[in-house]
């Protein structure tokens, strides 16, 4: 009886790659959610969590819920919460109103491509027309992208004549100012390098500066002449800008990204910027990252760490120990994933034995972020 929603419904998956999610009717709106989101970058390594639900009143309806990848089809059994190749039969029953639930957590998934869709047929005649078929879609995109461990070595230098003799195993450099040439030498003497770019706020100098609307420059940050805090909201108006600026990250071959002051909801910014805001806008930067094969880290943004360790390779940050905060970053070393940071005042013998133990990767740093370095690691 379902095999006509069935092939409807894969034949969207293969046209359209389900790169969003397709609009519901009538009253009943259906969530299909990969770890919390409708599309989403990770690597074999992750934990997956496939999550299904349903708003809207309560009705006798056929559930179908699968899963389109790199193996070909697999259907969820409801009754039985459990995942079986090829395109099963829906269960049929009620549809109650909730929020969406977990029906599947897994890790260790090959690389590839996962589309994960939710429909219903509430006429149970399984025929696709009207409002009796409704449907909604999550993507999965498993890819090997650069990780570094916890303890990995670093040097960060933003300021100044860039010094090539530190013995680190990546590189934090401008991405404006580093010659493509420069980052092809790092990788030839074995280096990672990561590229800094400012996401959350405009900088006057940058060659791109022009292209930000004037609407969305807010506030002066603080002690930075030149810079300006963005209304993150209008991603709309900042993707063709931030993306553009990611595209010459993979030109110039940089292997991650540190996208700086991803953290304005804490601050003055001249917007009325919220928690919610602020997880929407980081989450995009990691998924456009990702989608370039670029690494991505959490810079600073303490208090969201939780929601956002799925969607970041590592974090950086600056001065935890000077504000007692170090230990929201220890998710970050659980998972596996390295912590990067600094410290601009401190007496390293103090801070260094606490970040070594912790299993971060810390340095004391001039505040400018010129060659000069003195690193927790060396001194064990």
């Amino acid at each position: 009886m379902f095999n006509p929603v069935v092939r409807r419904l894969a034949a969207a998956a293969l046209t359209v790659l389900i790169l969003a999610p397709l609009p519901s009717r009538g009253d009943t709106r259906l969530v299909a959610l990969v770890n919390g989101v409708k599309e989403i970058y990770l690597t074999p390594r992750d934990k997956v969590e496939f999550e299904i639900g349903v708003e809207g009143r309560e009705e006798t309806a056929e559930w179908w819920v699968a899963i389109f990848s790199p193996f070909g089809w697999f259907s969820y059994n409801m009754k039985t919460a459990t995942w079986h190749e090829g395109l099963g039969s829906p269960f049929q029953g009620e549809v109650k109103d909730f929020t969406p639930t977990a029906i599947l957590s897994i890790s260790g998934l090959p690389k590839g491509d996962y589309y994960l869709f939710f429909a219903l047929d509430h006429k149970m005649d399984g025929i696709p027309g009207g409002d009796s078929l409704k449907y909604d879609f999550a993507t999965l995109h498993v890819r090997e992208i650069w990780r570094p461990e916890p303890g990995t070595t670093w040097q960060w230098q933003l300021t100044g004549p860039l010094d090539l003799s530190i013995n680190a195993q990546v590189y934090d450099v401008d991405l404006f100012e580093t010659p493509k040439e420069t980052i092809e030498r790092l990788h030839n003497m074995g280096r990672k390098v990561i590229c800094y770019l400012n996401a959350g706020s405009w900088e006057s100098w940058r060659p791109d500066a022009s292209k930000y609307p004037e609407s969305i420059l807010g506030k002066e940050l603080e002690g930075w002449e030149g810079e300006r805090w963005i209304d993150i909201r209008e991603i709309s108006l900042l993707a063709p800008i931030l993306e553009a600026r990611l595209d010459l990250a993979v030109e110039k071959g940089c292997d991650g990204i540190e996208p700086d002051n991803i953290d304005g909801y804490t601050n003055e910014t001249g917007f009325p910027l919220t928690e919610r805001d602020q997880l929407l806008f980081n989450r995009w930067i990691s998924l456009v990252c990702h989608k370039r094969g670029l690494s991505v880290g959490l810079k600073n943004d303490l208090a969201q760490v939780d929601p956002l360790l799925p969607f970041f390779d590592w974090a950086l940050n600056e001065s935890c120990f000077q504000y007692n905060e170090c230990e929201k970053l220890l998710p970050f070393v659980k998972s596996g994933k390295a912590v990067f940071g600094v410290e601009y005042a401190g007496d390293p013998d103090q801070f260094c034995p606490q970040a070594n133990a912790m299993g971060f990767s810390w340095m004391k740093k001039h505040l400018n972020l010129d060659a000069w370095r003195e690193a927790c690691w060396e001194r064990e």
